[in-house]
C-alpha cells in the first residue's frame, strides 16, 4: 500500500507540472523527497539513503560526460560551415512534400549503421532541423520524425547497445532477436513512413526550396573541408571506434577549420563550444543558432535528479508490489499487453533506457517466461516507450539536441505504432492463473 500511495503522488506531480507548464524539474525533485522518505519509512538511515542517490548518479556519469562531448559537437559543426554546406548540397536535392518522409529514411539508416541513437540525432537530426526550418515546415513535424528514425536503429541494429543490453538479460541470440524484431517492426515502420508522406503533401510548409546558399555564402566561407568533421564521425562510428573519442576528434576537426576557413579568434572557438554558436545575421541565426555544452543544463539536471531513483529503487524494491497487478492484465487481457504496461510504469519512472529494460525484465519474467518472446516484448514496449517520456534520457537529450518541444512527441509515429501494433496483433494470454 504505502508503494501504490507514493508512485500516486510522484504521477499527480508529474501531471500537475505538464498540465501546468512548470518545469518537470520541480516533480522530479518533489520525486526525490517521496521515494527517499519511503526509504526512511522502510528503514533506511539517510546516511543509506544517501549513497542509495549516489550510486544511482554514478552510473549515469559517463553518458553525462557524453552529453557535453555532444553539445560540442553540434555547435562546432554549426560554427565551421558543416551543416551549412550539407544542408545546401542536400536542399538542392529534396522537394518540400517528400522532406518528412526522406528525413525519416535518413535518420533510420544512419542509426540502423551506427546503432547510436544519440550520435544520430546530434549529426543527421540537427541537419535535418535546419533543413525543415529553411523550407518552413513546423519544427514539431520534423522532430517527431527525427525521433522516430533514430530509434529504428537504436532497437534494429547490430551494433545498439540497447539490442544488446536486451539479449544479455535475456540470455538469447541477438542475430535471432533482430530477425524477429524486424517481422514485427515492419507493419508500424510501413505506416509511419506513409503518415509523413500524407503529412508532406498536406502541411508544405513555404512550399519552395529557399535559396539559402547565398544566405549562408554571407556568414560561411563554402569549400570540401568543411564536410570533414561529418566524414569523422560516420567513418569512426562505423569502424566501432568509441563514440565519445570519435566526438572528440570530430570537434577538434571543426575547430581547426572554424580557425583556418571560418577565421574565428581562438577565444571566439572556445566560448562557441561552450554557450554553442550566435550568429549575428537574423536569418542565419534562425537556422543555424544553438548547441554548445550549456544547451544540456537542463537534461543534465533531469538525469542527474532522476538518476537518484535507480539506488532507491533496486535497494528498497518499491516497484514489486505491482507485479500481482502485471500478472493480472497477462491473465485476462495479453501478456504483450502486461509487458507494455510494466515498460511504460518502469519508463516513468526510470532516467534511462537501460534501467527501464531492467525494470521491465525484472517485473515481467513471471508472465513470459519464454525470454526468447520477452526479449521480443521488451525490444517493442520499454526500448520504444522510453523516448516518449521527456524526463527519460531517451527523451529529453534529442529533444535538447534538436531544440524541440516535447509536443513533438506526437508526431513521432513509429514510438508508439510498434507497441500499438503489438497491441492489436498478439492476443496470447497467461494460461492457469
Amino acid at each position: 500500500m504505502p508503494q501504490a500511495v507514493v508512485l500516486l503522488l510522484f504521477s499527480a506531480l508529474l501531471v500537475f507540472c505538464v498540465a501546468s507548464g512548470l518545469s518537470i524539474l520541480y516533480a522530479l525533485a518533489g520525486g526525490y523527497l517521496l521515494f527517499a522518505g519511503f526509504a526512511v519509512f522502510r528503514g533506511y538511515g539517510l546516511k543509506e539513503v544517501w549513497e542509495m542517490s549516489i550510486e544511482g548518479v554514478r552510473t549515469v556519469s559517463g553518458i553525462l560526460i557524453t552529453f557535453l562531448f555532444i553539445g560540442m559537437l553540434t555547435a562546432s559543426w554549426r560554427a565551421a560551415g558543416t551543416i551549412p554546406d550539407i544542408v545546401i548540397f542536400v536542399s538542392d536535392l529534396i522537394r518540400p512534400e517528400f522532406f518528412l518522409v526522406l528525413i525519416f529514411f535518413a535518420n533510420t539508416l544512419l542509426s540502423v549503421l551506427t546503432g547510436t541513437s544519440f550520435g544520430t540525432v546530434a549529426t543527421m537530426g540537427v541537419i535535418s532541423m535546419t533543413i525543415g526550418a529553411s523550407l518552413g515546415v513546423s519544427p514539431l513535424f520534423t522532430a517527431g520524425a527525427v525521433m522516430s528514425g533514430i530509434f529504428v536503429g537504436d532497437r534494429w541494429s547490430p551494433m545498439s547497445t540497447s539490442a544488446m543490453l536486451v539479449s544479455a538479460i535475456t540470455h538469447t541470440d541477438l542475430r535471432c532477436n533482430l530477425k524477429r524484431m524486424l517481422v514485427t517492426g515492419a507493419p508500424a515502420f510501413i505506416l509511419a513512413s506513409l503518415l509523413y508522406l500524407l503529412m508532406g503533401f498536406l502541411y508544405l510548409g513555404s512550399g519552395q526550396v529557399p535559396e539559402i546558399r547565398g544566405i549562408f555564402a554571407s556568414v560561411f566561407v563554402s569549400s570540401w573541408i568543411t564536410v570533414i568533421p561529418a566524414l569523422i564521425v560516420v567513418g569512426l562510428v562505423l569502424f566501432r571506434v568509441n563514440v565519445r573519442l570519435t566526438m572528440g576528434i570530430s570537434v577538434a576537426a571543426a575547430s581547426l577549420i572554424c580557425f583556418f576557413i571560418q577565421h574565428m579568434g581562438i577565444s571566439d572557438i572556445l566560448r562557441m563550444l561552450v554557450l554553442g554558436y550566435q550568429s549575428e545575421n537574423a536569418t542565419v541565426a534562425h537556422l543555424m543558432n544553438g548547441g554548445g555544452m550549456v544547451s544540456f543544463a537542463k537534461g543534465i539536471a533531469i538525469v542527474c535528479i532522476s538518476a537518484t531513483y535507480a539506488g532507491i529503487f533496486i535497494r528498497t524494491r518499491l516497484l514489486q508490489g505491482i507485479r500481482g497487478l502485471i500478472e493480472r492484465v497477462a491473465a485476462r487481457v495479453t501478456i504483450v499487453s502486461a509487458v507494455t504496461l510494466a515498460a511504460i510504469l518502469a519508463c516513468g519512472v526510470s532516467c534511462n533506457q537501460s534501467f527501464a529494460v531492467m525494470l521491465t525484465h525484472d517485473l515481467c519474467t513471471g508472465v513470459r517466461p519464454d525470454q526468447e518472446k520477452l526479449a521480443l516484448d521488451i525490444e517493442d514496449s520499454a526500448i520504444v516507450i522510453a523516448p516518449l517520456i521527456p524526463w527519460s534520457i531517451a527523451g529529453a537529450i534529442p529533444l535538447s539536441v534538436l531544440g524541440a518541444a516535447p509536443a513533438s512527441l506526437a508526431f513521432a509515429f513509429f514510438l508508439y505504432l510498434l507497441p500499438a501494433s503489438r497491441l492489436v496483433l498478439d492476443r496470447e494470454k497467461l494460461a492457469g492463473t
